[in-house]
């Protein structure tokens, strides 16, 4: 049987294959950038705020987004004057007040940027970058999350640096701001011992039995994600601080305790970074053998290629990769 923490992540194509108006692609200038919901295409297309600017294509099953003609930014101005009137009214979540870049593949040119707040109800898919940290000896390095100061997975078990990124900014920079706010991570520690890895899924992530993961400011809606996340391997006798109120607590974990975590206990993990996580281990030859074969699939239907040209990825410039060592790792066994 597959392990829950990858089929909760391994359902994209039954959601983006729903039938009957229940998703309609967002089109913006003849690019696909979304999955929207059936009751937001019909308020965005209805309202006398917006329904100039979004008009449903019935026989495509499209939000069609009619911007020909404008400029990126005049996008963005416009859909967040939409976004707070709305909001106002409560027929959308307030704005958050941070944007991300909305564009049909990572090194496209921007289309427009929206508030983070939409990129659910909107099912716009968006970027983040992660962090997998190892000490030498093989430990991973866990956060668990603040059950009070977060709303999305509670005190849940998460990897320790993450985050969505923000418009006009390059993953590998951005994972290495993270790290320095939310684990005190310094810049010459912070080398990758391997590729970027990407994982990519779409999750419906409405109705009352995700409310944990899932709260109202979301508005529900489709979860678009590509991920990147890189491995980093830290002396033994440092130890991050968690920095950013988000975390409540770094721990480490062997191995052997990590995979009996995720394996026994999905519930307790943030649901990407139990992913990550499991994908680490099933690559690591020692504990291969650990997964199924269904498993093994299935953690690779969720990986994609790198999408960065090879010049843009500042990780591989003036060699900041290293080689994971796994020294000192005697607790480790396959």
């Amino acid at each position: 049987m597959t392990l829950k923490l990858i089929q909760d992540c391994n359902n994209a194509q039954p959601l983006l294959d729903a039938q009957n108006g229940e998703l309609l692609k967002l089109v913006c200038h003849g690019r696909h950038v979304g999955y929207v919901r059936g009751d937001i295409a019909q308020l965005l297309s209805t309202d006398p705020v917006s329904n100039d600017f979004f008009v449903v294509d019935e026989g495509a099953g499209s939000l069609v987004m009619q911007a020909d003609g404008m400029t990126a930014d005049a996008i963005t101005a416009r859909l967040s004057a939409i976004q707070t009137i709305l909001a106002e009214e409560k027929k959308l979540p307030k704005p958050a007040g941070e944007l991300m870049a909305v564009k049909e593949h990572l090194p496209d040119e921007t289309l427009f940027n929206i508030d983070r707040n939409l990129l659910f109800p909107l099912g716009v898919k968006s970027w983040g970058v992660h962090l997998v940290i190892r000490r030498q000896n093989g430990d991973f390095l866990i956060a668990t999350r603040d059950p009070q100061k977060v709303k999305t997975f509670p005190g849940c078990y998460d990897v320790p640096v993450g985050g969505g990124l923000p418009a006009g900014t390059d993953p590998w920079t951005h994972v290495a701001v993270e790290a320095d706010q939310e684990a005190k991570l310094p810049a010459e520690l912070i080398r990758p011992t391997g590729e970027a890895k990407v994982l990519a899924y779409a999750r419906d992530v409405r109705g009352p039995g995700v409310a944990k993961a899932y709260p109202f400011e979301t508005n529900g809606g489709t979860n678009w994600d590509e991920v990147f996340y890189w491995e980093v391997t830290i002396p033994n006798d440092f130890n991050p601080f968690a920095n950013d109120g988000e975390v409540e607590r770094f721990q480490w974990m062997t191995p052997d305790q990590l995979l009996v975590s995720l394996r026994d206990n999905p519930e307790q993990w943030k649901t990407n970074s139990g992913v990550m996580l499991l994908q680490s281990l099933a690559n690591d030859p020692r504990f291969a053998a650990r997964f199924a074969s269904q498993d093994h699939t299935d953690l690779q239907a969720l990986t994609i290629a790198d999408p960065r040209p090879i010049d843009q990825r500042p990780e591989w410039q003036a060699g900041q990769t290293v080689p994971f060592s796994g020294q000192n790792s005697d607790h480790i066994h396959g």
